[in-house]
């Protein structure tokens, strides 16, 4: 093959050649993009509360060698970590929302946030990790304004360990585990309207425990587990086209596997936060860019 290529060399074909390679090379490049590892958690931690305020990830609670009430504070100009105040409440290696309690108690639930309410979605009664059991349908809502809950529709079956995203005031829900195991399925919320819309294109790889960020108009499906149990964990990263309700595999993996991670999408970038692979957390901080 490279004798044969020298040979192309000496006409003017090759430039065509040569140019198209480039172009192709540059347009899987393009639709792939790049992992970036970055400063890592002060220490191994999955399970955390994660968000952001401007340049700053918050990363709250955990497990770490045990269950933690620590607030991270991760500066995306400065790629450095600082501890914040303690968290409230007490230690917890699950994601917390409010001042007020929830109504329902659970583990393994997905959030999102609409306007000035955060929808908690799905989960579990069993505390014994992803998938363990107990799937609820509950879906409650908070108002930040007021400090209520109230309920509202909830999810088409029972699931856990999902992830969330909303987008244009809709969220909407990818993967988790079901009363059979992991599934693939995607689901869309309308909190005007208070109704769930089903059938939407599944995952192409059923996952629990994965994290999904947003850039744009599209979603991205980051890791998690395909058994739904301590091992299984996978580096995995599949985008959801919301307006065509189609997926793409050509997205970068990512680098580290993990399940149970945190996520914070920003400036057109996905933020990847601890997590935990085997039954070990990793101080895994990673940026997936879409565009190189």
């Amino acid at each position: 093959m490279t004798k044969y290529l020298l040979r192309l060399a000496r006409g003017l074909a090759v430039a065509a050649v040569v140019a198209m390679a480039a172009f192709a090379w540059a347009s899987v490049a393009y639709a792939q993009g790049t992992w970036t590892p970055l400063a890592p958690v002060p220490a191994a931690t999955e399970g955390m509360s994660v968000g952001g305020v401007g340049q700053v990830i918050i990363a709250a609670y955990g497990f770490s060698l045990g269950d933690t009430d620590l607030t991270r504070r991760y500066n995306i100009t400065t790629n450095s970590w600082s501890l914040g105040a303690t968290a409230p409440g007490g230690v917890s290696s699950e994601q917390a929302y409010g001042e007020t309690p929830m109504p329902t108690a659970r583990a393994g639930a997905a959030s999102a946030v609409v306007d000035d309410a955060i929808f908690v979605i799905g989960g579990r009664t069993a505390t014994g990790g992803p998938c363990s059991g107990g799937e609820l349908s509950v879906v409650e809502r908070y108002d930040i304004v007021t400090d209520t809950w109230s309920t509202v529709a909830p999810l088409p079956g029972l699931r856990s360990d999902l992830a969330a995203v909303s987008h244009g005031g809709k969220i909407f829900v990818f993967g988790g585990c079901d009363t059979s195991g992991v599934t693939g399925e995607v689901d869309k919320y309308d909190p005007e309207t208070d109704t769930w819309t089903t059938g939407l294109a599944a995952m192409p790889t059923p996952r629990a425990s994965l994290v999904a960020g947003k850039v744009g108009d599209t979603v991205f499906a980051i890791g998690g587990s395909t058994n739904g149990l301590g091992s299984g964990q996978v580096s995995t990263n599949e985008s959801y086209k919301i307006a065509s309700n189609s997926w793409s595999a050509t997205p970068a993996a990512m680098t580290t596997a993990r399940s149970e991670a945190g996520v914070h999408s920003h400036g057109g970038r996905v933020f990847v936060v601890g997590g935990g692979n085997r039954g070990a957390s990793t101080d895994a901080n990673e940026v997936y860019k879409p565009k190189p």
